[in-house]
């Protein structure tokens, strides 16, 4: 049933409570076996997630159709990612299943400690941490180079994306001319997240562009980074974007 080897940290919180009933007062709760293999055949079942189905399964959900899981194989091998379904780009958002389950802990004492969307993440791409693999950054020039040259699998991309290293952000800047506005929309979070300032002449092109998709990824990049140039240019953007994309402007 799984892409790979079930994780250890898996097995054991399966011996030890054997999942988690619906209702509990936590941000996720752990699925019981049965549900967590219905689970991982729905997931299998759709076309637009962005990582191969064999490499990834669902062990965590809020009961809101969203849920958490641990990549088997693959580069991405052991570290946990968020599915919201709403944002079906499930990237990693915790370096290991450790450090996922010490995010509600921080937000225990929060008014949004229930809600996953608002749990701290170590997201390994925006930092180097103990646990990132030395490797990273070889894969993902690999794949990058793979796609520039033959871009028809964005699987390739997301990967690249996902395992970037941040002193590696200007090679992710040809990834915002690409066709696909899903990568382009990647792209654009990864470098307002890391709030990576040579990004904002080529994220303003893209917000001017017409890939709705890139095109917000772009704004929200530019309100991210935050800096006097992209404040400029946000400004600048406010008198030539179409009322539909007004909202992710900052107020005037």
């Amino acid at each position: 049933m799984l892409g790979g080897p079930l994780p250890p940290e898996i097995r054991r919180l399966d011996d030890d409570h054997a999942g988690m009933p619906a209702g509990a007062p936590i941000a996720v709760r752990l699925l019981t076996p049965a549900e967590a293999a219905a689970d991982v055949a729905t997931l299998r079942g759709l076309d637009h997630v962005s990582f191969a189905p064999e490499e990834l399964s669902v062990f965590w959900t809020d009961d809101n159709s969203n849920d958490a899981g641990v990549y088997l194989s693959g580069p991405l091998e052991g570290r946990v990612f968020y599915l919201d379904h709403e944002d079906t780009q499930n990237v990693p958002s915790w370096c290991s299943v450790g450090t996922f389950y010490d995010a509600p802990l921080d937000n225990a004492e929060s008014d949004d400690w229930t809600d996953p969307s608002e749990l701290r993440t170590d997201d390994p791409r925006l930092e180097r941490g103990a646990e990132g693999r030395a490797d990273d950054d070889a894969v993902s020039r690999q794949l990058l180079d793979h796609y520039l040259t033959d871009p028809e699998d964005d699987l390739v991309a997301f990967q690249a994306i996902a395992l970037s290293a941040p002193e590696d952000n200007e090679r992710l800047l040809p990834l915002l001319q690409v066709d696909d506005m899903w990568v382009q929309e990647a792209a654009a979070q990864l470098l307002g997240a890391r709030r990576w300032a040579p990004a904002v002449e080529p994220l303003t092109r893209l917000a001017l562009s017409d890939s709705h998709n890139g095109r917000i990824g772009a704004l929200v990049a530019l309100r991210k980074i935050a800096s006097a140039d992209a404040n400029a240019a946000l400004e600048q953007l406010r008198a030539e974007l179409p009322d539909s994309l007004q909202a992710y402007l900052p107020r005037p």
